[in-house]
């Protein structure tokens, strides 16, 4: 048992009660959400579980949907959509024994899609689109429906669809095909503001030409510190990219990332940025180069292909202070950024989607496949594929909130934000990694250009920040912990070929399991904190995934395959706690499979190391686990037949971890 948890009862679980939707309710989408209220308090060492049932009955004898969830979540969103009619849905517990509580009392709703539906005709103009979209939301509940055609559109605005104030809506692509074919910058595939319960479904987005480019590398001549390269057929030429200017330095110029031509993956043991610029225009599609610094020629190789977007500004969908917007059957081929971002969104739902590469490309979005922040819940993505994204194929987090002033021992002003009574606000000490206070939000008044914030007790010596950069240490960052993606899902999705690592979290309550991370330049799984982007993870369950072939790339820091961390670890507040790793499987990768930093009551259990094609590690890892900084965890039935941690030890703790227990 894990240092400070409770022991199991012998009651069987009680009965959950059923949130939402409210009972009778009538739903335009046809994935809802489903949320019941907390019956356990879950600990990574027995861990219970939820049974969920939907069925076409209220006696439940046809079962429409069913699935079981890890303890440490309380909601859940079927994998696919649900045909019009009635349901009846319920969940019982289960305890970690395996004994299941009663079943909550069934509550009904009905998927009924809108009536009024409005059609976008074959070869619509943009203009055409916007005005059947304005159309289908102001009678909504509506639909609007694409024909099951290919649409070459040139966008009049920054948006293919713009979303204001929208709510019970439907974007049905019916199968279609949109090729954006000129865009202003920045420009996005949706954006969404205040919306409310929306779906997008059935549709496939791409660009002509596509918002980067791709050169291969013809030679190299270190006596003038430059390369010769060739625009690839298909690829705007760089001054054509220029035209729709940049935002990004480090992608200004003639490249910013290498990829192996052969996997048109990351290419191995290159930096994770390779900036450039064009020195010379010669014949045809080719063009002399210099990285911006002159050392870094030497990782160019005759025959790699160097990859530049043209800035990233804009994203696929951009969704901000919605709730309920679900995305499904969608398929991106390109984007001028991130492929999904969110902030302040609660119940996102992405069943189903895919960032894909084409095959005569080289990465599917220039930015990462997904970045969510300031959820209170968090999204919940399942069935998904990823790949080859320029940066975290997914990011949750959520963002600093500055510290103006400390008015009273109880009492602060911080600047404005998303923050309400009962809110549990962290105040962090950026320069010793530490966690001066952990307290709640009692009243809220508007002052000035913040809010005077009061709270339910002291918050300690701290100092006011403010905005000064990536790698500041000043004073102390405020974050809300009700507000990090909480209740974060990744369940059934693969992350291939991304530029850096697989999945980045933060907060309470998460469930990843069986995905498959492979070919990734860093981590598969990150769990840390990262400046003005969130502290710790609680309540995690990461298990039976896939992590292969992944740190790739060569960051100044080689990562582990699942790294646990928090920036400037060492004597760090062990933030990150209640994390259950089990029965995943690592395979093939460069560094030591598991690192876990500034961390306490944790289980390890049943994992799996193995080696096929990789016959050595880039660097002698010591041992296949490793613990620093760690308190109350539990190590055991790990098995290893990777060849290259024969005469390894298995778990290997830095001095000063307590109450850690190895078993075989």
């Amino acid at each position: 048992m894990l240092a400070g948890a409770i022991a199991p009862s012998n009651a069987a679980p009680s009965a959950a009660r059923g949130l939402e939707p409210e009972a009778g309710a009538v739903l335009s989408l046809s994935i809802p959400h489903l949320a019941w209220s907390q019956i356990f308090s879950p600990r990574a060492d027995a861990l219970p579980e939820y049974r969920v049932q939907i069925a076409h009955d209220a006696e439940f004898t046809r079962i429409a949907a069913e699935d079981r969830i890890a303890g440490v979540i309380t909601r859940y969103v079927p994998n696919r959509e649900l045909s019009p009619g009635a349901y009846w849905w319920r969940v019982a517990g289960v305890d970690a024994t395996g004994e299941s509580g009663p079943w909550s009392a069934p509550r009904g709703f009905t998927v009924r899609p809108p009536e009024r539906i409005f059609t976008v005709p074959t070869g619509a103009t943009h203009r055409q689109i916007l005005d059947r979209l304005a159309q289908a939301a102001a009678a909504a509940p509506a639909t609007l429906r694409f024909s099951a055609a290919t649409y070459r559109v040139a966008l009049e605005e920054e948006s293919l669809f713009p979303c204001r104030q929208f709510h019970d809506l439907v974007i049905d692509g019916n199968g279609a095909t949109v090729v954006i074919t000129t865009r202003p910058k920045p420009s996005y595939v949706a954006r969404l503001e205040g919306c409310q319960r929306i779906q997008f479904k059935n549709l496939t987005i791409d660009y002509d030409p596509p918002p980067e480019t791709a050169a291969r590398v013809l030679a190299v001549d270190r006596a003038t510190g430059t390369a010769e390269v060739e625009v690839l057929p298909g690829f705007p030429l760089y001054e054509e990219l220029d035209r729709a200017g940049f935002e990004d330095k480090a992608q200004r110029g003639a490249g910013a990332l290498l990829r192996n031509p052969a996997t048109r993956g990351p290419k191995e043991g290159a930096p994770v940025l390779l900036p450039a610029e064009v020195k010379e225009k010669l014949i045809g599609r080719r063009y002399h180069i210099a990285p911006f610094e002159v050392t870094q020629l030497t990782e160019f190789a005759v025959g790699d292909v160097l990859v530049r977007a043209a800035g990233r500004s804009g994203n696929g969908f951009q969704i901000g202070d919605c709730d309920q917007v679900v995305l499904n059957g969608l398929t991106l081929y390109a984007t001028p950024g991130i492929g999904f971002q969110s902030d302040h969104t609660d119940r996102l739902s992405i069943i189903g989607c895919r960032l894909l590469r084409r095959p005569e490309r080289f990465q599917s979005v220039p930015n990462g496949g997904h970045n969510h922040h300031n959820a209170r819940i968090g999204p919940w993505v399942e069935g998904c594929a990823f790949e080859a994204v320029g940066d975290d194929t997914l990011h949750v987090n959520a963002t600093v909130i500055y510290l103006q002033a400390k008015l009273a021992t109880d009492r602060v002003l911080l600047e404005r934000g998303d923050l309400r009574a009962g809110d549990r606000l962290q105040f962090w000490d950026m320069a010793k990694s530490r966690l001066v206070s952990e307290r709640r939000v009692i009243a809220l008044r508007a002052a000035g250009r913040g809010t005077e914030v009061t709270l339910d007790g002291d918050v300690g010596p701290v100092q006011p920040s403010r905005r000064t950069g990536q790698k500041t240490t000043e004073g102390t960052h405020v974050y809300n912990a009700d507000a990090m993606c909480n209740q974060f899902v990744w369940r059934h999705n693969l992350a291939r070929d991304g530029l850096r690592n697989g999945l980045v979290l933060k907060g309470t309550g998460g469930l990843v399991e069986h995905n498959h991370f492979t070919g990734l330049g860093g981590n598969g799984i990150h769990i840390g904190n990262t400046p003005f982007e969130g502290l710790g993870a609680a309540d995690y369950v990461i298990r039976r995934n896939v992590i292969e072939n992944c740190g790739l790339l060569a960051p100044r820091h080689p990562p582990p395959s699942l790294h646990v961390t928090l920036l400037r670890s060492e004597g760090a507040t062990p933030l990150h706690h209640n994390l259950l790793i089990a029965e995943n499987v690592f395979r093939d990768n460069t560094e030591r499979p598991i690192e876990i930093q500034a961390a306490r009551d944790l289980v390890v259990t049943g994992n799996r190391f193995e080696s096929r094609a990789r016959p050595v590690f880039r660097r002698p890892v010591g041992a296949a686990i490793r613990l620093d900084n760690v308190h109350g965890a539990v190590v055991r039935d790990n098995v290893s037949t990777d060849s290259r941690l024969s005469g390894i030890p298995l778990l290997s703790t830095a001095p000063g971890c307590t109450d850690v227990r190895s078993e075989p």
